[in-house]
């Protein structure tokens, strides 16, 4: 009751944009295999993508907040005869671009980047330790690794600016996970 209005308008939007984007060209994806065209097709495939990313922006904005909170106001109303808080949103755009959003954002779509790397790769040295379809194998673990090595290394660098982030809106999650308990 406390932060539904605030917490539930971001998830309305990946409810919505998110959501449904994804769900419907996924059921062209999985339905149409042989209704549909090569070109129909890959837009389904990349509309999934692009509504997975949507979701992530939401859920990731949803979750910031909660850590940072920014662009609300608290407004007391009756509840039973009770006085009860609540929040509510003064400034959308500073909701979601809260001061640790973009950082989490840019996070976790990276590391999403990593876990779909390693997969192609794993998956491509599988079918080449088995001698099973070898040129697409190959083809494949040659794209992946280089470029799982990048998203790697812009992990580790999006993670110090998370850290970074950390030390002014939230030093004592920061000692925390450097398990610097006392002081």
């Amino acid at each position: 009751r406390f932060v539904g209005d605030v917490f539930g308008s971001a998830l309305a939007a990946e409810g919505i944009f998110a959501f449904f984007l994804e769900s419907g060209f996924l059921a062209v994806l999985v339905f149409g295999w042989d209704r549909v065209g090569p070109k129909m097709h890959l837009f389904s495939t990349l509309m999934v993508f692009l509504g997975s990313v949507f979701s992530a922006i939401w859920i990731v904005v949803a979750n910031s907040w909660q850590q940072t909170p920014a662009g609300y106001h608290i407004v007391w109303h009756d509840v039973q005869g009770e006085q009860m808080p609540r929040a509510e949103i003064t400034d959308f755009w500073a909701m979601v671009f809260n001061p640790s959003s973009v950082d989490r954002l840019t996070h976790v779509l990276i590391g999403a980047f990593v876990l779909g790397g390693w997969f192609v790769a794993s998956v491509s040295a599988f079918y080449l330790l088995k001698g099973r379809h070898q040129q697409v194998a190959s083809r494949c673990m040659k794209i992946a690794l280089p470029t799982t090595l990048a998203f790697t290394i812009l992990a580790a660098l999006s993670g110090h600016q998370s850290a970074q982030t950390l030390v002014v809106t939230q030093p004592a999650k920061l000692a925390a996970m450097e398990a610097h308990f006392t002081s």
